[in-house]
């Protein structure tokens, strides 16, 4: 039986590769009105919403590298180098931005109050 899954999967022209997803997100979040730190503000990609962060109480956050087993195409296929990071916190409008993913990307994110 393994012998056909693998002939399947090397016939389709795809290979398991375990490759890193997301690169690591990190930076800052502050209020935009006072320039402060936020602290226990909430971040996550919504195409990862299992891979998230908390900042911390100087409003720094690390959303860390998820990596993942996928079938990639041997031709070019390629895993998604965008995410659209998203933040929350208590008494702040939720705030969303398209990242695209570096080696480190670091991303500034400035929440304004509910009003």
């Amino acid at each position: 039986m393994r012998r056909v899954i693998a002939m399947s999967v090397a016939l389709s022209g795809c290979v398991p590769w375990y490759a890193t997803d997301t690169s690591r997100v990190s930076g800052i979040v502050i209020d935009a009105e006072s320039k402060k730190p936020l602290a226990g503000a909430i971040l996550r990609c919504e195409e990862h919403p299992d891979n998230g962060a908390t900042a911390d109480p100087h409003g720094r956050f690390v959303i860390p590298a998820e990596k993942k087993w996928a079938l990639v195409m041997v031709a070019g296929d390629h895993l998604s180098p965008n995410c659209t990071l998203i933040a929350e916190a208590v008494g702040y409008r939720p705030w969303k931005s398209r990242v695209r993913f570096g080696d480190d990307t670091q991303q500034s994110v400035a929440l304004e109050a509910a009003k």
